[in-house]
C-alpha cells in the first residue's frame, strides 16, 4: 500500500480514481476491502463503490463471498494478449535488425489487431542513412494499402477479408480505389504462392516499394508480417530477390516460435504450406 500516495479529493474524477485502483489490484497478489481502498487513496468509500460497480459488472474485478474484492478473468485475459504481443516484438526485434544489417533498407514489423481489420505497426529499424522514412508507430492501420496488410490479408478468412475491404478507403497517396473482391483473392493466391506481397507506392510515398511475409500462430491463423520498404531505384530485381528469400525466411522461423508447423517447411519462398490456408479457412 506504501506505493500509493493519497489524492487530493478536490482534483481527481473518476478516471483517475478508477485507473489508481487498477492499479492497486496490479501490485497486490491478495484480495482487496473497499475500506483498505478508501483509506490508501484518502476517496469516500462510496467513491470506491461506485468505480468497483462496472469493474466487477465487466469482469476486470471479482467479488468474493467475504465481500472482498481481487483481479478478474477479463484483466487476465487483456493482460495476456498484451504480454503476447510484447513477446513477439522480443523475438521479431533481433530478426528486424538483421534483415537491415543485410539488405541496408528500412524493416517494419506490423501486428494483427484484436478486430483483425486492421493492423498495429509496432517497430521499426532504419539503416544507417541521413534520410529516413517517418512512419506512425502503435497507430492502428487499414489491411488494404501497403504490403504489411496485404501479407496478413492472404491468410485471413473469407469472412475478415470482406470486413477489411469493406472498412478500406482510397489510398492514401495516389487517391486510387480498393481493389475489388475478385481482385483481392487473386492477389492472396499469389502472395501465398510467392511467400512475400509486394505493393508500389500505396502508403509510404509514390515511389516507394513495399515487401512483407507474414507470420502465423500455432493455429495457423496470422497473427502479423515483417516488411521492408525502400526507395523503388534502390530496389532492383536482384536486390527484390535477396529481400524475398531474407523475409519469408525470419516470418517462417517467427512462425515456427510461435508454435506453427506445417506438413513441410520450404527451403525456398512460397506458401508456407500448400494445404495449411484450405484446412483453417475452408470457402
Amino acid at each position: 500500500m506504501d506505493n500509493f500516495s493519497k489524492v487530493d479529493r478536490n482534483n481527481t474524477g473518476f478516471s483517475d480514481r478508477l485507473m489508481l485502483i487498477l492499479a492497486m489490484f496490479a501490485e497486490n497478489e491478495g484480495t482487496l476491502g473497499v475500506s483498505e481502498i478508501a483509506d490508501a487513496l484518502d476517496i469516500p468509500r462510496s467513491s470506491v463503490h461506485r468505480i468497483l460497480s462496472p469493474l466487477v459488472a465487466h469482469g476486470f474485478v471479482e467479488r468474493t463471498a467475504q465481500r472482498r474484492y481481487r483481479i478478474g478473468t477479463e484483466m487476465f485475459r487483456i493482460a495476456a494478449r498484451i504480454e503476447s504481443r510484447f513477446e513477439i516484438l522480443q523475438v521479431a526485434k533481433p530478426m528486424m535488425e538483421s534483415i537491415t544489417a543485410e539488405c541496408g533498407e528500412t524493416t517494419v514489423l506490423g501486428l494483427l489487431s484484436r478486430a483483425r481489420t486492421r493492423f498495429i505497426l509496432a517497430h521499426k529499424v532504419d539503416p544507417q542513412l541521413p534520410l529516413r522514412f517517418r512512419l506512425e508507430l502503435l497507430t492502428n492501420q487499414d489491411l488494404i494499402w501497403g504490403s504489411i496488410g496485404r501479407a496478413i490479408l492472404a491468410w485471413l478468412p473469407p469472412l475478415e477479408i470482406r470486413r477489411a475491404l469493406a472498412e478500406a478507403g482510397p489510398s492514401m497517396v495516389t487517391g486510387a480505389a480498393a481493389p475489388t473482391w475478385s481482385e483481392l483473392l487473386k492477389e492472396n493466391e499469389e502472395v501465398r504462392r510467392r511467400g512475400v506481397a509486394i505493393s508500389h507506392g500505396h502508403r509510404a510515398g509514390p515511389d516507394v516499394i513495399g515487401l512483407s511475409s507474414a507470420f502465423l500462430d500455432a493455429h495457423g491463423h496470422a497473427r502479423g508480417a515483417i516488411g521492408v520498404i525502400a526507395p523503388s531505384a534502390r530496389m532492383t530485381p536482384d536486390k527484390q530477390a535477396r529481400v524475398t528469400k531474407l523475409l519469408y525466411s525470419h516470418a517462417s522461423e517467427l512462425s515456427y516460435q510461435l508454435g506453427y508447423l506445417p506438413r513441410s517447411r520450404p527451403m525456398m519462398p512460397g506458401c508456407f504450406d500448400s494445404l495449411s490456408f484450405a484446412e483453417h479457412h475452408p470457402k
